[in-house]
């Protein structure tokens, strides 16, 4: 019986396939790492952008319009007892109320905006995956 010679190409084998397994073992932690922090990260921005903060800011913009509103049904229904400091006092607070919350809006648009881009990134790396599967 001849015994059998391990050559080069079984050197090279057993190379290529630790090297194949370590690449795999990395890839694979680095994808669990990848949904880890994107899984926290679209929990934070729903936690800071929930529908119940949106609503109470849209609120808020209702009641300083509803302000406005009475105010100015205010000043047309009763010429008699027209006061300029006092309707100009109610006037300037209102207006002060409609910029406090008009500092909101930028809030939303780049809320909504963030989560445009994050859907359209998404849906864009979902499609590489599936086109190289």
């Amino acid at each position: 019986m001849q015994k059998k010679k391990t050559g080069n190409f079984d050197t090279i084998n057993t190379v290529s396939n630790t090297v194949t397994a370590f690449c795999m073992a990395i890839l694979t932690i680095g994808l669990i790492a990848g949904g880890t922090w994107t899984a926290n990260t679209v929990d934070g921005l729903r936690s800071d952008y929930h529908p119940d903060k949106i609503r109470k800011m849209v609120d808020q913009i209702s009641d300083t319009v509803d302000t406005l509103h009475s105010t100015t049904n205010m000043l047309k229904d009763s010429p008699k007892d027209f006061d300029p400091y006092e309707e100009f006092s109610h006037f300037s607070q209102t207006l002060r109320l409609l910029v406090d919350s008009l500092d909101q809006v930028p809030l939303v648009v780049n809320e909504a905006e963030s989560w445009r881009n994050m859907s359209s990134s998404g849906l864009h790396h979902m499609k590489k995956i599936v086109e190289n599967w």
